[in-house]
């Protein structure tokens, strides 16, 4: 296949370069030179975009071409040592625009080709607040290990962030908004082996996570309050009237994620979506999942699913999806 002429590099207005992950398929596993589509990433808090690569890997086989970037302060963008910090002014605003800029990229390029998007976690929460502020247009939004909670808990929360910056400064990460946020999440999991047991229950996958450096750090204050201003807006009636109605959303989640109050704020999301007019919700919890379920021990029935999900958006994608599970049952 021909690649299109593609950045590895996207630069924004104040500066900051967008780091680009691009996963093409190949003439061999996509069974045709043109590709059927193209999927957007974005990644969670504390990690990065280079993680997505097996979910990727598998998209590609079925013909899609696959981009994603590290958001400000994460992955190949943590400058002057500083991880998990957005920016010191405006740093909700900036993340929501580089995921416009990535997209706007992504339709400019491939002009001709359905545009998917898959966000999990902190970039779930972005990417809601992109579909608000830009009401883009895709052929399909799955949102992974993302949560729902009233506007007045961000606002609270907010509260102890703004002063926990004021205490210790806004570059710097407390233990405090540590705790509190994440504290609690790995209680339902034990005997514990590791902090992070509560991404998935594959001790081989929290190993990758716990040794890879560009994971697992705490975010800075200032990121907090970006974050949770942001939660804030987005989770209001206004906010969630914003998004266009027409377009299909999967939420997909664990039962056990914490993230999502083990899937009680993931169908309190699908509820709000759906209050506000969007038609074509659907929710899927998988028993015993915890938070990274492209990570989890059935990651494939996960891979799987998205795809036959993407399937329905585009039939053909279908016929493409049996020859590669075929071809995988045979190997």
């Amino acid at each position: 296949m021909k690649q299109v002429d593609f950045p590895d590099i996207l630069l924004c207005p104040d500066g900051h370069e967008i780091p680009l992950y691009k996963w093409f398929p190949s003439n061999q596993s996509s069974g045709s030179q043109t590709p059927v589509g193209i999927v957007q990433i974005g990644h969670g808090m504390a990690e990065h975009a280079g993680r997505y690569q097996p979910f990727a890997s598998y998209l590609n086989q079925l013909g899609f071409i696959v981009v994603a970037h590290d958001h400000r302060g994460h992955g190949k963008c943590i400058s002057n040592g500083i991880a998990g910090h957005f920016a010191d002014r405006e740093g909700w605003s900036k993340v929501v625009a580089d995921v416009n800029r990535v997209a706007e990229l992504v339709k400019g390029r491939f002009p001709e080709l359905p545009h998917f998007l898959f966000a999990h976690s902190m970039g779930s929460f972005i990417s809601l607040g992109f579909l608000q502020q830009y009401r883009p247009k895709f052929q399909g939004i799955i949102l992974s290990g993302s949560n729902y909670s009233p506007p007045a808990k961000f606002a609270a929360g907010y509260l102890v962030a703004k002063l926990e910056k004021k205490r210790i400064g806004g570059q710097h990460a407390s233990k405090l908004l540590q705790f509190i946020s994440f504290g609690s999440f790995n209680n339902a999991f034990k005997p514990l082996r590791t902090e992070s047991d509560w991404l998935s229950r594959d001790p081989l996958q929290v190993d990758a996570y716990v040794h890879d450096p560009l994971c697992g750090f705490a975010v800075t204050t200032q990121l907090w309050c970006d974050f949770l201003k942001g939660l804030e807006s987005l989770s209001s009636k206004s906010g969630m009237q914003k998004i266009q109605k027409d377009q299909p959303i999967l939420l997909m989640a664990g039962d056990q994620d914490p993230v999502g109050s083990n899937g009680k704020g993931v169908r309190a999301l699908c509820s709000k979506l759906e209050d506000a007019g969007c038609h074509q919700v659907e929710c899927k919890l998988y028993p015993e999942g915890r938070h990274e379920m492209l990570n989890e021990i059935n990651n494939q029935e996960v891979f799987r699913d998205c795809a036959e999900w993407i399937s329905k958006q585009l039939p053909e994608v279908v016929k493409r999806q049996e020859d590669v599970e075929l071809a995988t049952s045979t190997i």
